[in-house]
């Protein structure tokens, strides 16, 4: 191999690697999108269930089921 098909084979191994680089990046942003969306799924959850035991137990307060 002379030493410009080295070089033209190296170059075409850092394009490969910058493209692998990209399409990594791009993963990681996806998963980190992701990842927010399940975050705030779940404070929403959370809250919801927070939200429905106070309701709960105001009722228990407020309501007699004897009277």
């Amino acid at each position: 191999m002379t030493l410009e098909q080295r070089i033209e084979a190296l170059e075409r191994e850092v394009s490969e690697l910058k493209q692998q680089a990209r399409e990594s990046n791009e993963l990681v942003t996806v998963v980190q999108h992701a990842a927010q969306a399940a975050t705030h799924d779940l404070q929403q959850i959370v809250a919801q269930q927070q939200a429905t035991k106070k309701y709960r137990a105001t009722m228990d307060i407020t309501v007699d089921p004897l009277v």
